[in-house]
């Protein structure tokens, strides 16, 4: 039943004129996974009644059971309307192959919807015990799980292909703007191309770094030490992990050496365009500023500051988390004038930032505790 009244919820939210208030939830609504539903109805809708009265929190007579029998008017409702609506869902049904009380409760031509978008598969149970699964080893566990794991690796895939959509038009007119190209990428690739098999491999099994990544809260994760010892090495390596897992990544490495990759203006330029490859509404947001002025990437760090992140990119709104790894914060000329502003951001946006820097440079040291103690001031103006 349950099954039934998802797929009436989704009509409601998706069909012209109908209840708005269940739109919002919709528009989120990727995937569904049914298990042993009966989408048009159950010839056993007598029996199926005496189950849920032996089923905890059901009490009394149960009028909705009318609506389960074969082709009832309630199930062909529904059944005219979702095909009209789902084609872009990923539907999975389960069917039940095993009796219960004597007979299939939902039988496979019932629970199954025949789309040719659901896949469907049969559970080694009964009507009751298609979602109870004894151990992780039972097939019937890993058959649901390993649907779930394709429908996640789909979100993934489908995600990744939304970012890479940005035409050739908007990316020359997002780099003229912001005065940005790949080169974050070649710095990466040159990085991480250095790097010997195996190495760094103890950051990913570091439980402060696993908890970063997992933690729901906005974090600092700090690595100091010594010049020559690997640092800008183990970014990589925690840029191409980040990668890895799907995350929202945006990365930077600082080289005093390069006037051109050791200031501010610099850095929010092209941690702004890799955001903005990653989010269509960032990326809107920016081209719209484009049109606005087009100079932005002639100004000083202040006005870039103020333009591009504090009336622009700080008021959107992102689902999921984002990543920033930054390098070398010592080498960045007036490093300690960065510091307010990746606080900002860290309150403003659910940000997790990875940052490398010496620890023999008692300035940088500082900056990290003022990103700290700034972090704690601005949580609690906003508590």
């Amino acid at each position: 039943m349950g099954g039934l009244v998802v797929k009436r919820a989704y009509i409601l939210g998706r069909l012209p004129g109908q209840q708005a208030g269940f739109s919002s939830i919709a528009s989120r609504v990727q995937a569904m996974i049914f298990l042993a539903t009966p989408h048009r109805g159950a010839d056993n809708a007598d029996l199926l009644s005496r189950i849920l009265s032996l089923s905890p929190g059901f009490t009394g007579s149960k009028p909705f059971v009318a609506d389960l029998h074969r082709n009832s008017y309630a199930t062909q409702n529904i059944n005219d309307e979702f095909p009209l609506i789902c084609q872009d869902l990923q539907l999975f049904s389960f069917y039940e192959t095993v009796p219960y009380l004597g007979r299939i409760i939902v039988e496979k031509d019932l629970a199954t919807l025949g789309y040719d978008n659901e896949r469907t598969a049969y559970l080694d149970a009964d009507h009751r015990g298609v979602c109870k699964y004894a151990t992780k080893r039972d097939p019937n566990y890993q058959t649901v799980r390993n649907s779930l794991a394709k429908v996640i690796d789909d979100f993934r895939f489908r995600e990744k292909k939304q970012r890479i959509r940005i035409d050739h038009q908007q990316l020359r007119l997002l780099d003229s703007f912001l005065g940005t190209s790949d080169a974050a990428e070649d710095d990466f690739s040159r990085v991480d191309g250095v790097r010997l098999p195996g190495s760094c491999e103890w950051l990913m099994k570091k439980k402060t770094y696993l908890d970063w990544i997992k933690s729901g809260n906005n974090q600092l994760y700090w690595i100091s030490a010594k010049p020559a010892t690997g640092k800008t090495v183990l970014s990589g390596k925690a840029i191409s992990h980040l990668k890895g897992l799907g995350k929202d990544c945006s990365f930077c490495f600082f080289d005093y050496d390069n006037k051109a990759k050791s200031n501010i203006g610099a850095f929010l330029l092209s941690m702004a365009r890799q955001m903005a490859i990653m989010h269509t509404e960032i990326l809107q947001a920016i081209l719209e500023l484009c049109r606005k002025d087009n100079h932005l990437k002639e100004k000083e760090y202040g006005t870039i500051w103020r333009v591009l992140y504090v009336d622009c990119i700080l008021k959107q709104k992102l689902a999921q988390p984002q990543y920033w790894v930054v390098d070398a914060l010592d080498e960045c000329y007036l490093g300690p004038e960065l510091v307010p502003m990746l606080a900002k951001v860290m309150t403003a946006l659910p940000l997790r930032i990875f940052l490398t820097s010496r620890d023999s440079i008692h300035d940088h040291r500082q900056c990290v505790k003022e990103i700290l103690n700034l972090l704690e001031l601005l949580m609690s103006c906003m508590s």
